[in-house]
């Protein structure tokens, strides 16, 4: 379980709490900067995806067949397909307001603040201080590209009013999606919401993909 921006492990407690009374075991971590890990600075799911990548080394480490789903909301999910390698190779991945690519990130949070046509001038201002930042164009943080070559089944969840991951942005992510997929739109919901959702819908269809992609727990 990979959690989101400023948030930490604890804010899947209910869902472990859940998973686990289904049998499986669950595993969730404070990403570098976050929760019980030293400050450092955040990075969009790039370095992210290093804590991610150790987190599957763990739970692989007795077990190299075990069959692994992920659940990843906003920075995790990113985390999750932005690896030097690619996306993790896990089963199943349940995608929660997970952002496209960089350049699209940075304009709809300028346009939230100051509107669209701000945001198209300054958005490459800071969108290419990924090079003096990570030593990388904004192009290496793009997780839909890193989401087209994975063929696993995959849950992408996206809000109509997230205005950081718009509905065009979740759109694009589930048609990249080559493997078996499915989308849900949660009507009126906005980023923060769309990463915490936890109601009956949501147990019931991470829970028949989970069923129908790993092994029994």
């Amino acid at each position: 379980m990979l959690h989101g921006i400023n948030s930490s492990r604890a804010s899947f407690n209910r869902h472990a709490l859940w998973l686990n009374g289904l049998g499986y075991a669950v595993l969730a971590i404070d990403f570098r900067g976050h929760g019980g890990s030293s400050a450092v600075s955040r990075s969009f799911g790039l370095y992210e995806s290093r804590d991610a990548a150790a987190a599957l080394a763990f739970l692989r480490a007795d077990a190299p067949n075990r069959s692994i789903g992920l659940i990843g909301t906003s920075l995790g999910g990113a985390a999750a397909l932005l690896g030097t390698d690619g996306a993790l190779p896990v089963q199943a991945m349940v995608l929660q307001a997970v952002y496209p690519d960089l350049r699209r990130a940075i304009a709809n949070r300028v346009a939230r603040v100051a509107g669209r046509p701000l945001a198209w001038l300054g958005e490459p201002l800071l969108s290419y201080q990924s090079w003096p930042r990570y030593g990388l164009p904004p192009g290496r943080l793009a997780p839909i590209d890193a989401l087209r070559h994975f063929r696993g089944p995959v849950l992408i969840i996206g809000g109509t009013a997230d205005s950081n991951t718009t509905v065009a942005d979740t759109l694009a992510f589930y048609q990249a999606a080559p493997g078996p997929k499915s989308l849900w739109l949660l009507n009126g919901v906005g980023h923060a919401a769309t990463g915490s959702i936890f109601n009956d819908e949501y147990r019931r269809r991470v829970q028949a993909l989970f069923a129908s992609s790993l092994d029994p727990p």
